[in-house]
């Protein structure tokens, strides 16, 4: 503790009010300055160590009390803080006398504000100086509103004297108060006084008058706005205008004045016209000369797609049959194996065989008849789900997979993409499914408008079939439902569920190859849907 100066008052002398303890606190508490109290040592190195903030501090610099307790005035300093305002600060409070500075401090998340301090020493009832108290303001806001009025006043000092634009003073009612020199001139007016006080949405005839009129309204509430009309001017020469207005004030104290920087446009409009009218005879002698070459593009692209999705299957699928032919291979190498078990593992690997047969020759059929399409047939979806379960047997046995299934439409559509579909979706929900719980997959279906969907294709039919293939599995993140769809997107690394992370985007190409459409929703731990939007009828 130091010794202070005889003229500070000590606390025995001040006004009984402040004797009661409730009345430093609350004052303290409700007071919306920031205040902080030092200790009274170590000047002379980083500063005087905070003891205590109260809550208005907090709200201004981010810092919890606790994290500012035992720290130097100096946390809230930085690269803009004033070094000889901080230095006449430690010269006073050597000296040991009340000082007020001004200077840039910064908060927590490192943003810069303006703060005016004052300092004052606390003695106690011997007489020696024992803290600090520093009243801290914001005065962020008010340097900087004097700042925006310094560069205001200059800036519409240097427009309005040099702007080639027209340039107008609107009052805060929207009545004409001021036109610029070049303003005058580009509206052909001679006199300005028959036009000023006048309503400004008035000059622009009917078919503007709203526009206008909107426009200031909007301006009024703080908003620069701008539009582009058409207005003659005084003399009747017809002239385009490139329009903004921008509110002079703030929103504290209003906005009293309105700034109207008007473009003549009109050269450019003209020119813009002749070019659209030029564009739209291009166009249309365009449009009569490719027509036919936009519908081969169209007919190649919708084959390259459809090749695309057929690779994806090729590649994806073929690999589940070789693993089984290899499987079963090695087992009938080993040495001890009954006739019965040979018998199987043979049957086994000729059904794999067959499967892998079957999706080489389809894609080799598809290959040949890129031209003239994949032939389309009634398909029963039922059958179809049937037929997937069984090639899915041993998966479905080994997992102990429980269906429940609704009778499913038949719709028209090629087969064999249909069987794909199936196939990869009930794969997905057995490769997913829980430890803790029985799997069971539920195939639902009904007729949906196509005013209760939200779909992303241009509909054209107003029946939808929607069929979901739901399980209670581990489910996934609901944020990644768009990114699964996508060729060789994982949500699990390699080691956890087997896959090339393209069965579903192959499901979703075979969905969109019968014009329809295909979503997922998802809640880790619950499961998942996929859901298939088809047309009710389609060729």
């Amino acid at each position: 503790m130091q010794q202070i100066p005889h003229q500070l008052l000590p606390e025995s002398q001040l006004p009984d009010l402040f004797a009661d303890p409730l009345v430093y606190k609350n004052l303290i508490k409700n007071i919306s300055d920031a205040v902080v109290v030092t200790d009274a040592e170590q000047i002379d190195a980083a500063g005087p160590k905070i003891l205590f903030v109260n809550e208005a501090f907090t709200r201004m610099t981010g810092y919890e009390a606790l994290e500012v307790i035992g720290q130097s005035l100096g946390i809230l300093q930085g690269k803009n803080t004033s070094q000889t305002e901080v230095d006449k600060l430690k010269t006073s409070l050597k000296a040991w006398q009340p000082f007020r500075v001004e200077f840039i401090n910064y908060k927590k998340n490192g943003a810069e504000f303006t703060v005016e301090n004052e300092f004052v020493p606390l003695a106690n009832e011997a007489g020696l100086f024992t803290h600090w108290v520093s009243v801290q303001r914001d005065i962020t806001q008010r340097r900087l509103e004097e700042k925006l009025l310094r560069e205001s006043e200059n800036f519409n000092r240097t427009v309005l004297e040099s702007s080639p634009d027209c340039l107008k003073v609107l009052d805060s009612e929207g009545r004409l108060q001021f036109m610029n020199f070049n303003g005058l001139c580009q509206m052909e007016i001679d006199d300005f006084g028959q036009f000023k006080n006048k309503f400004w949405w008035n000059l622009w005839g009917k078919e503007n008058e709203e526009l206008v009129r909107s426009s200031v309204d909007k301006a009024l509430t703080g908003e620069v706005t701008h539009f582009s009309a058409f207005c003659s001017t005084a003399k009747g020469t017809p002239k385009w205008w490139d329009v903004t207005i921008s509110p002079v004030g703030n929103k504290t104290d209003g906005f009293y004045q309105l700034l109207s920087v008007s473009r003549d446009i009109t050269e450019q409009r003209n020119a813009e016209e002749k070019i659209r009218q030029l564009n739209i005879s291009l166009e249309e002698k365009v449009s009569s000369r490719t027509s036919e070459l936009n519908q081969k593009n169209a007919e190649l692209e919708q084959l390259n797609r459809e090749l695309t999705s057929f690779n994806y299957i090729a590649s994806h699928d073929l690999q589940e049959p070789l693993r089984k032919i290899q499987l079963f291979g090695n087992m009938l190498k080993e040495a001890e194996i009954s006739a019965d078990k040979r018998s199987i593992y043979t049957n086994k690997i000729i059904a794999a065989s067959a499967r892998m047969s079957s999706l080489i020759h389809s894609l080799r059929a598809f290959s040949l008849t890129q031209i003239t399409d994949l032939s389309r047939e009634e398909c029963n979806l039922n059958t179809i789900v049937s037929e997937t379960m069984a090639a899915l047997q041993e998966e479905i046995e080994s997992s102990s997979v429980a269906f429940e299934t609704d009778t499913l439409p038949t719709v028209h559509g090629i087969r064999f993409l249909y069987s794909q579909l199936f196939i990869n979706l009930v794969e997905n929900a057995i490769k997913y499914s829980r430890l803790d719980v029985q799997p069971l997959v539920k195939i639902t279906c009904e007729t949906v408008h196509s005013d209760l969907v939200n779909s992303p294709l241009k509909q054209t039919d107003k029946q939808y079939y929607k069929i979901s293939v739901a399980d209670n599995g581990i489910g996934f993140n609901n944020s990644f439902k768009q990114q699964i769809f996508a060729p060789f997107q994982r949500l699990h690394g390699h080691g956890v569920y087997a896959g090339t992370g393209m069965g579903l985007a192959i499901c979703q190409k075979i969905v969109q190859r019968h014009d329809g459409w295909l979503e997922a929703d998802s809640k880790e731990g619950v499961g998942s849907v996929f859901t298939i939007y088809l047309p009710f009828a389609y060729e």
